[in-house]
């Protein structure tokens, strides 16, 4: 786009690249004559056109490539609906009704821990037919297996306090998300009344 601008402007891309060297040149060499001043002022007027069409691009560019954001048409609304709306869309609201599914979870997670637990390992271990001597008597090394099992069950005193503490924090959570959803329903119907 750069290049079709400049070409416009009868100007070559390389002339666009370049320009900024012919003015510190003439202003360093103090060629201001009536012919440098002529070449100095065509620099400038080149200089702030390519600066322009650059700027220009850059700003094409960004609303070229800048997601579309739709701007909601006025909503028309009775109180129940302006309520709703405001509960399906209020972040705080996401975040508690979270916060109770987070409880819900830390129970599950207390509870697990005192199911019942069996852990079972097998060892095999081959002496690939090695014959030790003892003594002048040969013996024959056998192969052998080791099968464990452990099963064990987690419950104790600390756990089960746990399981109905975590009972009280879902019903403490469940509480803060009506108490946060009322309070918003009540915000709402203020401000729909002084509209």
């Amino acid at each position: 786009m750069l290049a079709e601008r400049a070409e416009r402007h009868k100007m070559k891309p390389q002339d666009v690249r370049h320009m900024g060297n012919t003015t510190i040149d003439i202003l360093l060499r103090g060629m201001l004559t009536a012919e440098g001043l002529t070449v100095l002022e065509k620099e400038v007027s080149m200089f702030a056109i390519a600066a322009n069409m650059m700027a220009a691009d850059h700003v094409m560019a960004a609303t070229q490539h800048a997601p579309k954001q739709e701007v909601p048409a006025t909503l028309n609304l009775s109180l129940q609906e302006a309520q709703d709306y405001a509960v399906e869309t209020n972040r705080s609201l996401k975040n508690a009704s979270l916060a109770v599914q987070k409880a819900y979870a830390t129970r599950w997670q207390t509870i697990a821990s005192m199911l019942p637990s069996v852990d079972m390992s097998w060892a095999y271990q081959s002496m690939m037919g090695y014959k030790m001597n003892l003594g002048g008597m040969p013996i024959e090394m056998p192969d052998n297996g080791t099968l464990g099992i452990t099963a064990s069950v987690g419950i104790n005193g600390q756990a089960i306090v746990g399981a109905l503490l975590n009972n009280t924090a879902i019903e403490m959570q469940k509480l803060n998300l009506e108490i946060s959803e009322d309070d918003l329903r009540a915000s709402v119907k203020s401000s729909y009344a002084s509209v």
